[in-house]
């Protein structure tokens, strides 16, 4: 039982073997069809390399892209600060010119009142006396 097994076995195998040999046209293309797959296996590891190559540069300028960014926050930060404070020392300046401002009226409104006081007390006074 085993034997009548096996003879289609061998059969199948030579029939598949002689299917599978491939004239000369066939190898031919074969042989062609495997120097193009050479060829772009080179154009794919030429074309990874170029990537490598690129990402290192794009990476490397990012990262002092980075670097100058940052350096321009720690530059930044202390002329924001010093800026605020102008502000408010600009700030202060105003309002105490602006008190100084309310007291020179508040003067002149007492002087007007003087006057007027003296004019009425002239007013009061013989006229010899004015």
């Amino acid at each position: 039982m085993k034997r009548t097994a096996l003879i289609p076995m061998i059969i199948f195998a030579l029939v598949a073997a002689a299917a599978a040999s491939p004239n000369v046209g066939d190898r031919d293309l074969i042989v062609r069809l495997q120097g193009e797959v050479l060829v772009l296996q080179r154009q794919i590891r030429d074309l990874q390399e170029s990537v490598d190559r690129h990402y290192e540069t794009s990476n490397a300028t990012l990262q002092r892209l980075a670097d100058a960014g940052s350096e321009t926050t720690k530059t930044l930060k202390p002329l924001a600060a010093q800026l605020n404070q102008s502000g408010k020392l600009q700030l202060q300046g105003v309002e105490s010119l602006e008190r100084r401002l309310d007291d020179v009226v508040a003067s002149k409104s007492d002087l007007k009142a003087l006057s007027e006081q003296l004019r009425e007390i002239k007013a009061l006074l013989p006229p010899a006396q004015r």
